[in-house]
């Protein structure tokens, strides 16, 4: 069966673009999360990619240390939230930016962690300065 997949759904890592991973027409294997309707026509399946995938971020988080240095990338800015996936395959989020301008979406940062949220498998923290702007 073909269906189409929400990006959230495609990765335990936050991506900035599906296209960095997937491409239109890729076979990928999925969990079958629930299928409802009486007759072909109406048949509706809600699949996820990612929960056919081993989740590393648990095991990642246990590398990162309090107060480290790490580099990344935004793949999200929203209401002043930056939302980064580090490089060491790690999703963080940064409530406050000390650079002199501000980043956006796709710029490469550095990132210092204040606190290791294993609820949630993020880590938190400051973006301390902007590496490279996306081009």
């Amino acid at each position: 069966m073909e269906c189409s997949l929400k990006a959230r759904d495609m990765s335990w890592e936050w991506m900035q673009d599906a296209n960095e991973r997937f491409a239109i027409g890729d076979v990928v294997n999925v969990v079958v999360k629930a299928v409802s309707g009486d007759t072909p026509e109406e048949l509706k399946v809600e699949v996820s990619a990612r929960e056919a995938s081993p989740n590393v971020s648990k095991q990642n988080l246990t590398c990162l240390k309090r107060q480290g240095k790490y580099v990344g990338t935004v793949t999200d800015v929203y209401k002043g939230t930056y939302f980064l996936r580090l490089d060491c395959r790690v999703n963080a989020v940064a409530h406050s930016c000390n650079t002199a301008s501000l980043p956006g979406q796709g710029d490469e940062v550095g990132f210092l962690v204040t606190r290791i949220n294993t609820e949630r498998e993020v880590v938190e923290g400051i973006i301390t300065r902007i590496i490279k702007r996306r081009q």
